[in-house]
């Protein structure tokens, strides 16, 4: 894939880059875009102009850095980090790449697809953890931070399995949707839950061989728009 901008209604698609590309984010004032990109070794974090000028690379080491986010205030980025001796969430200030905090560690699972909360004070992300004591099942859920690296906690309930496709959150920072299924034989549908964990709501839930993730909150608040998406029918009701 390539990052690519447009207009709401599709029109005026151009590319911005060659290079490959799946995770972006926009800053809140528009100006800006950080997206990952694999520069022929390792996937790296850089930042753009909305017109494709200003190119300018943050990270250069061999990790694995992907799915960047924006602070409200364009001053950091945190993103997914892989390395040898370290996975979680890292943030890094956005003029330069310097590494500010190591604010996760989850050496046993993997942490992914942050985003930070409308007022900044605080960043949810999907936690990927294996129960050994469930014969070594793995599950998602959902989890929130402070950007220090305190308040760690989960949000989602037990039972109830998250995706790894990230969560988005309402402009008011009153609510958070994601993809997720209980965890039966089922497919992902669309969910909400407010910061506190309460008030979780199925938004919209996947039927047959249908399934929906990666919920997008419109601006004003008042729509979500999620991917959808097919099965392969050898997979059955099992999830992806």
């Amino acid at each position: 894939m390539h990052l690519f901008v447009a207009n709401p209604d599709g029109s005026h698609e151009v590319q911005l880059l060659a290079m490959t590309s799946e995770g972006s984010d926009w800053t809140a004032k528009g100006d800006k875009i950080a997206f990952d990109f694999f520069d022929g070794s390792a996937v790296q974090i850089g930042t753009i102009n909305p017109d494709g000028s200003g190119f300018l690379q943050l990270t250069f080491d061999p990790a694995f850095h992907a799915s960047p986010t924006w602070s409200p205030d364009g001053k950091r980025i945190a993103f997914d980090f892989e390395s040898d001796t370290e996975h979680g969430i890292q943030i890094i200030d956005a003029s330069d790449g310097t590494v500010l905090l190591q604010v996760t560690s989850n050496l046993s699972g993997i942490d992914v697809e942050p985003q930070w909360s409308p007022d900044g004070e605080w960043i949810v992300f999907s936690r990927r953890t294996v129960n050994r004591a469930d014969r070594g099942k793995a599950t998602v859920e959902l989890f929130l931070v402070r950007p220090d690296g305190t308040g760690l906690h989960q949000l989602t309930p037990k039972g109830l399995n998250a995706d790894f496709e990230g969560a988005d959150w309402s402009p008011d920072g009153s609510k958070i949707a994601f993809s997720g299924k209980h965890n039966v034989p089922a497919v992902f549908g669309i969910w909400t839950i407010h910061p506190d964990g309460s008030g979780l709501t199925a938004v919209i839930k996947g039927t047959g061989f249908v399934y929906f993730d990666r919920p997008t909150s419109s601006p004003d608040g008042t729509r979500l728009i999620p991917q959808d998406g097919l099965i392969p029918r050898k997979e059955g009701l099992c999830g992806r």
